[in-house]
């Protein structure tokens, strides 16, 4: 893939909440979208694509914020996160802004992917299959990810969401 260059804003969106339910709980709901949590060393293999990036510069929106911020953290990508954050459509306000966006199979990525298209951004979408009208995507890269593991600590059978998550 082409690697890109950025002036300013790179967000990541990292959707948590409901990917935190064991496989066990998700059974039920196979038709939907139940994917894991994708790794965060994705995001960080991502970024390494894009040239001129502003390490200072980079956000992450979730449903959980800090959490995906320390998973983040945790393989060394500092993430800001947007403290005006508080609503799923302030969010999607915001990223739509990104130079950069890295989304994923959410409802809500794909709708930031359009706008950022339209803004003239660039995105990198993970684990989207292309659709079928990808051609009209022309600055977005879809990228397939590694989740991670079904043993991994932050699925459990009693996960919570944070306060003020949206789902």
């Amino acid at each position: 893939s082409k690697a890109s260059k950025v002036s300013n804003l790179t967000i990541i969106h990292y959707r948590l909440g409901d990917k935190k339910a064991t496989a066990a709980q998700m059974e039920h709901t196979k038709d939907f979208n139940t994917d894991l949590i994708i790794d965060p060393i994705s995001y960080v293999n991502v970024l390494k694509q894009i040239t001129n990036l502003d390490e200072n510069n980079i956000f992450v929106v979730s449903d959980e914020p800090k959490l995906a911020q320390k998973l983040l953290l945790d393989v060394g990508l500092k993430a800001k996160i947007n403290s005006r954050a508080g609503n799923i459509w302030e969010d999607v306000s915001f990223m739509s802004q990104a130079n950069v966006f890295i989304g994923s199979k959410s409802q809500v990525s794909q709708i930031v992917n359009i706008c950022v298209e339209a803004n003239g951004g660039k995105s990198f979408m993970l684990n989207l299959l292309k659709p079928i009208n990808y051609e009209k995507f022309p600055n977005t890269n879809y990228v397939k990810a590694k989740f991670l593991e079904a043993n991994h600590s932050i699925y459990s059978l009693d996960f919570e969401l944070e306060n003020n998550a949206h789902t």
